[in-house]
Parts: C-alpha cells; structure tokens; sequence
C-alpha cells in the first residue's frame, strides 16, 4: 500500500526531528564526557603534583633524619672525648696522688723510726743520769 504524500512528509518530518533530537542528546552526551574526560585529565595532573611534591617532602625528610643522626652521632663522640679526656686526667691526678701517699707513708716510717731511736737514747740517758746520782 503506498502512503499518502502527506503522511510521507510528515513520516520524513518526525524523522528529521527524531534524528535531531538524537544528535542533540548525543552532543550534550559528548559534551558531558569530553567534560569528565577533561576533569580527569586535570585530577591527574593534580595527583602528579601532589605524588611529586610527596616525594620531595620525603626526600627532605630523609635529608633531615641523617643531618640529625649526623649530629647526634658528632655529639656522642664529642661526649665520649671529652669523657676520656676528663677519665684521663682522673687517672693522672690519682696517680700523682697515691705517689704523693707513698712518699708520706715512707716518710712516716723514717720519722717512727726516728722517734724510737731517740726514745731509745733518751732512755738510755735517763739511765746514765740515774746511775750518776
């Protein structure tokens, strides 16, 4: 059965305005996704700098935990210097010291025995002068 030409035109008329209304949907769809497409493109970029800008914190971080072990090392030796130093001079003034005791025990013993040579003779003495009265 052939179709009336108004019908035709009318047929032909509500396809060009389905096919429009087609085309439109599809661009706003295009449009939305060329949109996200770019949304995506500057959150990786976004992530690329903060990823970037991580590995530059954990750089500078590396750098500081060994300038500060660096240091902390430095310190320890520095103290451990200064404390054998310091034992050294200990060591040397307690050597002085007991050879200080030494010669003043040595000496005690000299005066002793001084002094029991001089009880001796003063006994003796005594003893003379007694027999002499």
């Amino acid at each position: 059965m052939a179709a009336a030409p108004g019908s035709q035109e009318e047929l032909v008329r509500a396809l060009q305005a389905e096919a429009e209304q087609s085309v439109s949907e599809l661009t706003g769809a295009q449009n939305k996704l060329s949109a996200e497409v770019a949304e995506l493109g500057a959150a990786t970029a976004n992530m690329s700098s903060i990823d970037e800008a991580l590995q530059l914190d954990e750089v500078q971080q590396n750098k500081l935990v060994l300038q500060v072990s660096q240091q902390q090392q430095e310190m320890v030796s520095s103290g451990l210097e200064e404390l054998r130093q310091e034992c050294s001079c200990q060591v040397h003034t307690l050597a002085e010291l007991l050879i200080e005791k030494l010669l003043l025990v040595r000496e005690k013993a000299c005066l002793e025995v001084k002094l029991r040579a001089a009880e001796w003779d003063r006994q003796g003495l005594a003893e003379q002068l007694a027999e002499a009265r």
